[in-house]
C-alpha cells in the first residue's frame, strides 16, 4: 500500500508542476516531451495518457 501512497503523491507532485507551467505560458513542445518522457519512466503508457489529455487536453501522439 504503500507504494501506491508514494505513486498517488508523485503524480499530484507532477500534476501541480504542469499546472504552474500552463499558468506561466511554459508549456512549448519541448517542455511537454520532457515532462511525458519523465511521467512514462514513474507511471507507464496508460496513466501517463489519461494525465496528458486531462491536463494538456491533447493526445500523446500530439507529442
Amino acid at each position: 500500500m504503500k507504494k501506491t501512497d508514494d505513486i498517488v503523491k508523485k503524480m499530484n507532485e507532477y500534476i501541480e508542476i504542469i499546472k504552474r507551467e500552463k499558468k506561466q505560458e511554459l508549456n512549448d513542445e519541448q517542455i511537454r516531451k520532457r515532462r511525458a518522457k519523465e511521467y512514462f519512466r514513474e507511471f507507464g503508457y496508460l496513466v501517463v495518457d489519461e494525465l496528458i489529455e486531462e491536463i494538456w487536453g491533447g493526445d500523446i501522439e500530439e507529442l
